[in-house]
């Protein structure tokens, strides 16, 4: 997967997929705010594509793209009043590949690029605009940590927050968050992804205990957003299903222990190994059978007729 194009600041990693987010997919579709439309054509491995933005018009900002130095011609056109103050900044998401950006700082361009445009190195600095910078220390960071409770409105709440607060530029790890990331969007719902669902979520939640590593490496602001696994071998009370009941299986039979020993003297009772020794429990209790003593003899004596 691989997308190129502009967004503004605090727009989601997955390029074309909000507001004011704009990308030329390598499927030769461009995208903007979910919605994809043919556009150009497809490009992969090897293939130099330009990312060209006009500023020079009255009222529009026109974005277009190229490939290989051919102009694929305009893919967007941005109105300046809903832009607003906003800048555009370069984007690139990529999923399984790896690529070069050429902002200027190469001594010759990849590709011819078209007159009047002119690299982002070369602007002048006071013409450029600086996005907010995030805590420069791992003591200005802030770490929320959610209560680990399915279902409570959590995930919800934590972008929410992230959203209203947006200078502070939380990072939300969390399944829900990979799992966005994972499923990327495209025209057919049967090609979101070709792993199922189940799987999906299954390598989705293997993910933020690497990333809660990683993070400390720089210092942004963060939001822990995960709840730990079931047990594995406890059926959950919402009814669902228990691994072995998914997969079609049977859950496996526990041979339940006899409170009493076995009576080797009682047929039909195994009798236990040859180096075990029997344990035959207490000796059982001889019962008698005794006759009703006689009743007790009153004052009163009844005679005959």
């Amino acid at each position: 997967l691989l997308r190129v194009g502009w967004s503004v600041d605090f727009s989601h990693s997955q390029l074309g997929e909000d507001e004011f987010s704009y990308g030329f997919d390598g499927r030769g579709l461009k995208v903007e705010n979910g919605k994809f439309e043919e556009f150009g054509e497809s490009f992969g491995e090897n293939d130099v594509i330009g990312c060209f933005a006009d500023f020079e018009g009255a009222e529009l900002v026109e974005l277009s793209f190229s490939k290989n130095g051919q102009e694929l011609g305009a893919a967007f056109r941005v109105p300046k009043e809903a832009l607003g103050p906003r800048a555009l900044l370069p984007h690139v998401l990529c999923k399984g590949c790896a690529v070069e950006l050429n902002f200027g700082q190469r001594p010759e361009p990849l590709a011819p690029v078209p007159e009047g445009f002119v690299f982002i190195h070369e602007i002048p600095a006071p013409e450029r605009v600086r996005t907010p910078t995030g805590p420069k220390t791992t003591e200005e960071c802030e770490v929320l940590l959610m209560p680990p409770l399915p279902g409570s409105g959590k995930t919800q709440w934590a972008q929410k927050h992230s959203q209203e607060n947006r200078d502070k530029r939380y990072n939300i790890l969390g399944t829900e968050r990979v799992l966005h990331q994972l499923r990327t969007r495209a025209p057919p719902p049967e090609e979101l992804d070709a792993k199922s669902p189940p799987l999906l979520t299954q390598q989705a939640a293997q993910c933020p205990p690497k990333l809660v590593q990683i993070a400390p490496r720089a210092p942004p602001n963060f939001i822990l957003d995960q709840v730990p696994p079931p047990h594995p071998g406890k059926r959950r009370e919402t009814g669902r299903e228990t691994p072995a009941e998914i997969r079609g299986n049977s859950p496996p039979k526990i041979p339940q222990k006899s409170l009493f020993p076995p009576r080797p003297d009682i047929p039909g009772e195994p009798n236990p190994p040859e180096n075990q020794p029997r344990n035959l429990g207490s000796p059982p209790q001889k019962s008698r059978i005794t006759s009703p003593p006689p009743p007790e003899k009153s004052g009163i004596t009844i005679h005959p007729p």
